[in-house]
């Protein structure tokens, strides 16, 4: 889950954007008999993203964590605090010929999801298979589940040297309120004022880009993916644009600076600042995640009327969490 905050200089909270993108991952298991290509069992199920994976995601994008997949016969209950599998029996980072389908929506847009694919050959982690979990190539553990069947319940896949063992992973990311407006009352300049947000790309699953999901904020450029924190940019429009735009912010900052990464903070910061003849003469401000391929937009209740003496910052911080 991703709230964006805006916080004026001095830091002291000002108003918070109601903007929340869930973040969850499915795992599907096929257990394919592997002379005659047969499926002999599926499973689907949702996993738990460790602390540890939280972390990850501060400093690199799904697309890097997203490398090793195990499996191993532990029955212990998943923790947020674990670093490990239970019991690994085996790990890979071999698509078998599986191309990662990066970037589609679900079944009415209600969510953006890619999936990545990784398979255990047949004389790879044979045993009684009772978990399974995503490693980075440093061996850092993003996410673990028992193995579980139609019901939710946890139960064993028995991987003899007939099988192969094919794993699909599935993150989505969830657009907050479905696409619709929303409206919310917060404190501007000691004012209570109505504030509007709308997310927008309901068109572009490529503005949703999951497995870029995460990673250090970007300076230069504001990128297409949903993930680099490339946090706002201002446009002259006096009105939400569509859910369906992606077009570019008008207006771009005169400087950006990001924060590093504190371990188990689970937000980064980056500032953004308007000076000298930039944004002179707006009236509204919208506020964009992402800019390039935007997000996210936020109506300013009120104008900024700036001249070439003043300048405009923002402040924004994205945090992340586990989807409920």
């Amino acid at each position: 889950m991703i709230l964006h905050a805006v916080w004026p200089k001095g830091r002291t909270s000002e108003f918070a954007a109601d903007c929340h993108v869930g973040l969850e991952g499915w795992f599907t298991l096929e257990l394919i008999h592997a002379r005659t290509g047969l499926v002999v069992r599926q499973l689907h199920f949702r996993n738990l993203i460790t602390n540890l994976g939280l972390n990850l995601l501060g400093s690199a994008t799904l697309n890097t964590i997203l490398s090793h997949f195990a499996v191993g016969t532990s029955s212990a209950a998943p923790d947020v605090a674990q670093v490990a599998l239970g019991a690994q029996a085996g790990s890979t980072n071999s698509n078998g010929g599986f191309a990662d389908l990066a970037s589609a929506w679900g079944v009415g847009n209600a969510y953006a999801f890619g999936r990545r694919t990784r398979v255990f050959t047949e004389a790879q982690a044979n045993g009684a298979l009772t978990e399974v979990g995503i490693l980075d190539a440093s061996n850092n553990l993003f996410c673990r589940s028992l193995i579980k069947d139609a019901l939710g319940d946890a139960t064993t896949i028995v991987k003899t040297s007939e099988y192969q063992l094919r794993i699909d992973y599935e993150p989505r990311l969830y657009p907050p309120n479905v696409w619709g407006d929303y409206t919310f009352d917060a404190s501007l300049n000691g004012v209570t004022q109505t504030f509007t947000g709308r997310p927008l790309g309901t068109g572009n699953a490529g503005a949703w880009n999951v497995f870029n999901f995460g990673g250090a904020p970007n300076t230069d450029t504001p990128q297409i993916s949903v993930n680099n924190f490339a946090f706002c940019a201002l446009a002259t429009d006096a009105a939400l644009r569509t859910a369906s735009s992606t077009s570019a912010f008008a207006v771009a900052a005169t400087s950006r600076v990001n924060t590093t990464y504190i371990a188990d903070s689970h937000y980064r910061e980056q500032t953004q600042e308007w000076s000298g003849a930039v944004a002179n003469g707006t009236n509204y401000f919208l506020y964009g995640w992402n800019g390039l391929n935007a997000t996210f937009q936020l109506l300013f209740p009120a104008a900024f009327a700036k001249t070439n003496t003043f300048k405009f910052q923002v402040v924004s911080r994205a945090h992340w969490a586990r989807r409920p």
